[in-house]
């Protein structure tokens, strides 16, 4: 160590160069580097939801948790599968083991899976919706407008700010939440 300590403080000029070549490499690398300010994260998630209006939970967990959850338990590379069943709701919570396995791939088959199912009561209006969870799906901003309920001034405000964003380039998605 002490022998490239000499070396560099012997030939400083030597030091000097190559000093400046190591800041214009690491200037030019810095430059080049690709950063965003909200990356894509892969969660490796996926949701699907239910809903048949009027049933009681144990009839979700019976007539549509259980049957969807049976076909999902099919399909290889799921790290853990979570279930919720209220009145009139179904949510399942579906993990994907992503070190063991290619990710799109087994999304695919859970997607499939899900439309296998076909013991659902006659009277379901709507079939379950699979949703993969993503990073860019969730809001970088949420915006309360707090105003008296009187000739529906919070809605008007509301709107109009909803119209306002909407019109910005930058901005994806506006989903106004909460309305009575």
């Amino acid at each position: 160590m002490k022998f490239f300590v000499d070396f560099f403080i012997r030939n400083y000029k030597l030091t000097i160069v190559v000093t400046c070549f190591f800041v214009i490499m690491g200037l030019q690398g810095l430059s080049r580097m690709k950063s965003e300010s909200w990356p894509q994260v892969d969660f490796a998630m996926a949701t699907i939801v239910t809903q048949y209006k009027g049933a009681s939970p144990s009839d979700i967990e019976a007539l549509i948790t259980k049957p969807i959850e049976d076909e999902i338990r099919t399909v290889s590379g799921l790290k853990d599968v979570k279930s919720i069943s209220q009145t009139g709701l179904s949510t399942i919570l579906v993990r994907i083991d992503m070190d063991k396995v290619d990710e799109r791939e087994v999304m695919d088959d859970l997607q499939k899976a899900v439309q296998r199912v076909s013991k659902f009561p006659t009277d379901l209006e709507q079939r379950p919706i699979f949703t993969q969870i993503k990073s860019d799906e969730f809001p970088a901003m949420e915006i309360a407008v707090v105003a008296s309920g009187e000739e529906r001034l919070r809605d008007r405000i509301a709107d109009l700010l909803k119209n306002e964003i909407e019109d910005l380039d930058e901005v994806k998605d506006v989903r106004p939440i909460g309305y009575r």
